[in-house]
């Protein structure tokens, strides 16, 4: 701050909890191009109103945000962004993965509690910084005899996915909802 305006992270989040949306008019705001940015937000925030009405049966169902560590997982809280913006998408992130996180924006499970992961829906992220990537995952015993596995309900974000859903930035998310949309349609279709 000695050399340039510094703008922190707001306090009553959790660490790297703050939402795309204040970020976005944080941005703008240090930028003078507010208007520009409450655009962005409202125009994004009506794409996500747009898809929970197309998905009605997505409200409410449970979900976990996950990585796998090789010696155990991580599943990410409801006020970390990975797991907000399903939440905004309707869907519900459990109660015992907040209460298990705790302050912190994720909670680690060891190979005990690999049934905590077992919920309506499995996202599977930060698939590049796992050891094997992918097959890792399918090929854990363990997960293999979840469910929400067995069942076809895991959702795998890979690639461009990946990184754009790493970001969480009011530019990135548009490419998000394209490419995770088809995949929860199949994991979570309509009964």
């Amino acid at each position: 701050s000695r050399i340039a305006p510094t703008v922190a992270q707001p306090a009553e989040y959790v660490d790297f909890g703050v939402p795309w949306q204040v970020m976005t008019r944080t941005a703008g705001r240090a930028l003078g191009r507010e208007g520009r940015a409450q655009r962005l937000v409202a125009a994004l925030e009506a794409r996500f109103a747009r898809i929970r009405e197309e998905h009605p049966h997505w409200a409410g169902r449970s979900l976990v945000v996950a990585t796998h560590r090789g010696t155990g997982y991580s599943a990410f809280a409801s006020e970390d962004p990975r797991s907000r913006f399903f939440r905004d998408l309707g869907f519900r992130i459990p109660d015992e993965v907040d209460r298990l996180a705790g302050d912190s924006f994720f909670a680690e499970l060891s190979r005990e509690r690999a049934g905590l992961l077992d919920r309506d829906v499995l996202v599977w992220d930060q698939i590049a910084f796992t050891p094997g990537g992918r097959a890792t995952i399918e090929g854990d015993p363990l997960v293999r005899g979840l469910g929400v596995t067995r069942e076809g309900r895991s959702v795998f974000l890979e690639g461009g996915l990946e990184d754009a859903f790493g970001w969480n930035t009011v530019l990135s998310i548009p490419a998000v909802l394209d490419g995770v949309v088809p995949l929860l349609e199949r994991a979570a279709p309509a009964p």
